[in-house]
């Protein structure tokens, strides 16, 4: 493998002729930080593929086709732009030096950046957690806690909204929970298996909007969100990222 070393390039618009047998387009990530999107494949389909890197350089691989290759989505990050690639096109994103292996289908990765997604119940305890398996965005659209309540000192008897979700890469977790009316809603942050306390916002009053900010984040760990309320029901909009 060269790297900088790049030429030619076509969309991946024309990639819509080719079968999803001999498709392999990759994720590129550099060693200085940062990840640039596939934007390129050779023409004439001969196993080399080329990439364009957006601010951060270029790099060619050598690749194979990988037989087999069913339909994905898949995230990428251009800079500080995040994106999918089209569904018109099956990728398959696998290891090699400097490339991160996102080999994951939709149903495992989560949600496309900018789709809102709605609660769905049950999701009150670490066991049935709402799960948007391995992703970088989602944003939840009108949840609600049908009954808020506080018992001194930790307990908590209304209504509790969980999800579980996957990091799809190393970076920074935010965390945004926004609410109208005057409930008293509080954010954690559990561990996978919800038993373990990271991170908590539990100020009193309607001080919407709360978030947890900065806290790094790498690849596979697995975490928990929970919204509760200290005392009553609320609608609320939740946004999980990773940057």
């Amino acid at each position: 493998m060269t790297e900088n070393s790049i030429e030619g390039a076509v969309n991946l618009d024309e990639l819509s002729w080719a079968s999803t047998s001999d498709i392999l387009v990759y994720l590129v990530e550099f060693e200085g930080g940062g990840m640039a999107r596939v934007d390129s494949v050779h023409p004439e389909y001969d196993g080399r593929y080329e990439f364009s890197g957006f601010d951060f350089g270029v790099y060619g691989i050598e690749a194979e086709t990988v037989p087999g290759a069913t339909m994905h989505y898949y995230g990428f990050r251009d800079g500080d732009y995040d994106g999918v690639f089209e569904q018109t096109d099956a990728l398959y994103f696998s290891s090699f030096a400097h490339i991160d292996c996102f080999n994951v289908p939709m149903y495992e990765y989560g949600y496309v950046p900018d789709t809102i997604e709605f609660e769905s119940e049950p999701n009150d305890d670490a066991g049935n957690a709402q799960d948007f398996g391995i992703m970088h965005l989602v944003h939840i659209s009108g949840g609600y806690l049908e009954s808020g309540g506080f018992e001194y000192p930790d307990n908590y008897t209304g209504d509790r909204d969980l999800y579980k979700f996957e990091c799809i890469w190393d970076g920074y977790l935010e965390i945004v929970l926004s609410w109208t009316g005057g409930a008293d809603l509080d954010l954690f942050l559990w561990d996978r298996y919800g038993i373990d306390i990271i991170e908590q916002v539990n100020i009193s009053g309607d001080y919407s909007p709360i978030s947890i900010f900065g806290r790094s984040v790498y690849r596979h760990d697995e975490y928990i969100v929970g919204v509760m309320s200290a005392d009553d029901p609320a609608t609320y909009d939740l946004s999980i990222r990773i940057r």
